[in-house]
């Protein structure tokens, strides 16, 4: 499948293309059969803790044995896998297979797809660049299923519509162990090579179908929150059958080496057609994943000329470390191109000589900046206060006939009572105050209508919420007991305006600074559009650099097109504040898992907005402060983007929702992106 048109300057199509695509599940069979014979299994929360949310765990299984990890690995941390094949059948008619490899997990008893690495065209001994991450510990067994697909179509996403090349199974510890595996390849059977290979077959079928060769490495997490921008170049570089004055269309690879003295590919860049003189476009990689926290590490920038056929001429070799790269002499460093024939079963150009040294070619490293990336969670140890705030909708198109949105029965809770307390313990998870401010807007309260528009529910102003009522009551159980003690004496009212409440609450919001760091989270709960639109985003483009957001839930009956309706307006004001200041959060009480997932994602998205918020401006989080001045509830704190992506085991079902979006998993359902 040709990826390029040679005819053509402007294009520059990628070798390989890159496939993202995250989810996470984790458990044994034997959990689910214990869980099913015993009832009363425990539950532990999440964090943040939710209330419907758990993961299930059998004290049957808690105490059975598990493999106990090799020496260089943690008994709790993340396991990096990387993974190439080699004898690869042809499955194309005119061309060489288009592999890309799905790592499933066994999950009650089903097979869920974890992640995928990025299709490879053309090629039948492909490296794969995209790495996967598993966490591993001594508690729990992970079943893996490695499947290698021929991608039939680039723009298709539905794996039922790519043929199944192969597929080995085998469990994370037999990767980390460094005895031989179960199929008893002899090319496993030297113990100082830890790299483990397995042979790919198809269900039914005796027949091998090529080689998949797994490796596996501690990730280091030192490491994992630093970013490194780069930027390179090449000098004279020709390609084979032409002189030495050949142009070629030249991409490069950076291979990392591993504990086993093997390298293995980590980034494959662009493709820059008929020039001699290359340059490509800058890119950001990770640091774990370039060296995986060890700087001195040894890498080599493969350079190649592209074929579209997939037998790229390999060029020549550079060795480095990201130590010496960081360390340039003035503005660019520049390393000699070497020879090596036949580097990692590439045809190399032999025409040009045997000398290791291709006199006046060389790669310039015009860039290397590591930058730490910071998260949420880093900002608040360093002292940064959340704030959170709630607004309820009273107005009367809540009293639907037969079935009001604002239900007095003590029986069970209604639907803002719900949305607030599922969407609520996330967003007041990081108040370190647990005071949290409720207002109520378009009812009357107490007979007072000269105060319709909004109205504080606290009973009283100076005095905290979880002081009122019961003492055993703290934070957002004391503000459900506010809403329901305040409901009988609220009267619907009309219309819908939200510019009176939100400048209120926009007064006292301050700027931040390096030295007061705080940002405010308000939760409004309504089931109707706001009459108001014009006022509002006026309003609120006017303080779009103040430290805020406004999260819009929408319920009840029309949820759907009032959900519609204040997505519009939130991508317009993200068009003229430059950022999410006002967001959708989707909530219904038909499937509180689906909404939970959508609560996750949304705060994920957002922890990732705040902190990009914070970088705009300049400030940067200061350091840690110790953990007696933290409330006791914020000690263990952690990143709710991290905890999104790595928790997902314990929610994606096998017939769930897409763990990022949390929409209907479907064959349909977009999960791969590729470029070319």
């Amino acid at each position: 499948m040709d990826s390029a048109d040679e005819g053509s300057d402007s294009r520059e199509p990628s070798p390989c293309s890159t496939i993202i695509h995250v989810s996470s599940s984790s458990d044994c069979e034997k959990e689910v059969a214990n869980m099913r014979r015993n009832d009363s299994f425990q539950r532990t929360p999440l964090c943040p803790p939710s209330p419907t949310v758990s993961r299930p765990r059998s004290p049957r299984a808690r105490g059975r044995s598990s493999p106990i990890l090799p020496k260089r690995f943690s008994p709790h941390g993340k396991v990096e896998i990387l993974v190439r094949c080699e004898e690869l059948p042809k499955m194309d008619t005119f061309s060489s297979s288009d592999p890309i490899c799905v790592l499933y997990i066994r999950k009650y008893g089903q097979w869920i797809e974890y992640a995928r690495t990025e299709c490879i065209p053309n090629c039948h001994k492909p490296q794969f660049t995209e790495t996967l991450i598993l966490e591993a510990n001594n508690e729990e067994h992970h079943n893996l299923r490695f499947s290698i697909y021929d991608t039939e179509n680039l723009t298709s996403k539905d794996l039922h519509k790519h043929q199944l090349i192969g597929s080995v199974e085998v469990e994370l510890f037999r990767l980390l162990d460094n005895s031989s595996n179960r199929n008893g390849s002899s090319e496993n059977n030297n113990k100082e090579n830890h790299e483990k290979c397995f042979h790919l077959q198809f269900q039914g079928q005796a027949k091998k179908r090529g080689k998949i060769f797994i490796d596996a490495e501690q990730v280091h997490q030192s490491s994992t929150n630093t970013n490194v921008k780069l930027c390179l170049s090449a000098v004279k570089l020709s390609r084979k059958g032409l002189n030495i004055f050949g142009k070629c269309d030249a991409y490069f690879e950076i291979e990392r080496r591993l504990y086993n003295e093997k390298y293995h590919p980590i980034y494959r860049s662009e493709v820059v057609f008929r020039t001699s003189d290359p340059r490509w476009k800058p890119f950001q990689i990770s640091l774990q994943k370039l060296c995986n926290g060890n700087r001195e590490s040894k890498m080599r920038i493969k350079v190649y000329n592209f074929q579209s056929k997939g037998d790229h001429t390999f060029i020549g070799y550079a060795e480095t470390s990201f130590e010496s790269m960081s360390k340039r002499v003035g503005d660019v460093k520049t390393l000699p191109l070497k020879k090596n024939i036949g580097a990692s079963g590439w045809k190399s150009d032999s025409k040009r000589g045997s000398q290791d040294s291709l006199s006046k070619t060389v790669i310039r490293i015009l860039q290397c900046v590591p930058e730490e990336q910071f998260s949420l969670v880093d900002y608040i140890k360093g002292g940064c206060r959340i704030k959170f705030s709630a607004a309820i909708d009273f107005s009367s198109s809540n009293d639907v006939e037969g079935d009001p949105l604002h239900s007095k029965s003590n029986e069970e809770e209604n639907l803002y009572e719900e949305a607030l307390r599922q969407i609520g313990s996330w967003f007041s998870y990081y108040d370190a105050r647990k005071h949290y401010e409720l207002y109520g807007f378009s009812g009357i309260l107490d007979g007072d209508a000269d105060h319709s528009a909004y109205f504080s529910l606290n009973s009283n102003k100076s005095q905290k919420v979880f002081q009122i009522g019961s003492s055993s009551r703290s934070g957002l159980e004391e503000l459900l007991y506010l809403y329901r003690l305040k409901l009988q004496r609220v009267v619907p009212s009309g219309p819908t305006f939200l510019t009176p409440l939100c400048s209120k609450i926009l007064e006292s919001i301050q700027p931040i600074t390096n030295q007061d760091q705080h940002y405010t989270f308000v939760l409004i709960l309504t089931d109707g559009v706001c009459n108001d639109m014009e006022e509002l985003i006026k309003t609120l483009e006017k303080h779009k650099d103040d430290p805020i957001c406004f999260v819009v839930t929408c319920i009840g009956p029309l949820r759907i097109e009032t959900q519609y309706y204040f997505g519009v307006l939130e991508q317009n004001l993200k068009k003229k504040c430059g950022r999410s200041i006002l967001h959708t959060v989707s909530f219904s009480d038909e499937n509180i898992q689906h909404s939970i997932q959508m609560i996750r994602s949304s705060f994920a998205n957002l922890s990732r907005e705040i902190v990009q918020y914070f970088e705009s401006r300049g400030v940067k989080p200061k350091e840690a402060i110790s953990p007696t001045e933290l409330n006791n509830s914020l000690k263990d704190l952690k990143d709710p983007l991290e905890s999104f992506e790595n928790e997902q085991k314990f929610l994606k079902e096998a017939t769930s929702f897409c763990p990022t979006c949390g929409s209907h998993s479907s064959t349909n359902a977009p999960l791969t992106t590729i470029k070319i």
